[in-house]
């Protein structure tokens, strides 16, 4: 029923020792750069098919809303 979730990737490093935030956003120091994967071109296209998918599970959502807003509005004008 529900898409299976991807495998997020997320990089930690520790803190670099003897700079503070301070000195870094003073430009006093620089952090060493890391390398970060440039993405590949499915890439682009799983993303365009996720967002597809995003509104066609959106659109269903909001069906689904209304359906039950409907039934809610219909007991309570009976019981009134």
């Amino acid at each position: 029923m529900y898409p299976r979730l991807r495998e997020r990737l997320i990089e930690t490093r520790p803190p670099p020792t003897g700079v503070t935030y301070a000195q870094v956003a003073l430009g006093q120091t620089k952090l060493p750069q890391t390398n970060v994967p440039q993405p590949h071109t499915t890439d682009t296209a799983h993303s365009a098919n996720d967002l597809t998918e995003l509104k066609q599970m959106m659109k269903n959502l909001l069906d689904q809303m209304a359906t039950l807003i409907n039934l809610i509005t219909a007991l309570i004008s009976e019981n009134n």
